[in-house]
């Protein structure tokens, strides 16, 4: 990933070196606030290959959004016009969600993917039916529209993936 690539935005890469700075410190979630079409997937896209993730999981409030999502994750044409990656780069496996995840099989089938995107409604165990996601499936998680993290599910997501060895990163054009 080039950092410096012409169609990289300058509030992406600082974001970018804020989220590596702030996770040198801290265990809790990093928050990130970029004005609406500052490009926050290609900056998820960053990060996930800056901090060389595993596994990520993207959680957004709409199918709309996860689908979109999901799609610029399968094909990295937005890092690939920027210049931040080769032509030639693999993009990852990317997988919507749109069950609730009713097991922990279900959600350890999530593994043969390397990004997943879902909805706070599929993956949330505050709604009924969903447990509690396994310790270790994911490595990096994204709140997209992360102003909706007061509400009992998306709050009981971030507390799900509370762990030293899960990195939460929680975007928002509106912090408050």
């Amino acid at each position: 990933v080039s950092l410096d690539a012409p169609g990289v935005r300058e509030c992406q890469r600082g974001a970018y070196w804020a989220i590596w700075s702030h996770f040198t410190a801290s265990g809790e979630p990093a928050l990130v606030s970029l004005p609406t079409g500052a490009g926050k997937t290609a900056l998820m896209q960053l990060v996930a290959y800056g901090m060389r993730a595993r596994r990520v999981l993207i959680i957004t409030p709409s199918a709309v959004l996860r689908d979109q999502t999901r799609e610029q994750f399968r094909s990295l044409a937005t890092l690939k016009e920027a210049g931040a990656v080769r032509g030639s780069i693999k993009p990852p496996s990317a997988h919507s969600q749109e069950t609730r995840l009713s097991s922990k099989a279900e959600w350890r089938r999530l593994a043969s993917h390397d990004v997943v995107v879902a909805t706070p409604a599929c993956v949330s165990p505050e709604q009924p039916g969903v447990v509690r996601p396994p310790k270790g499936l994911f490595d990096l998680v994204f709140f997209d529209e992360a102003h909706h993290a007061p509400a009992r599910t998306w709050a009981a997501l971030v507390k799900a993936f509370e762990s030293a060895t899960v990195r939460r990163v929680m975007l928002t054009a509106t912090p408050f």
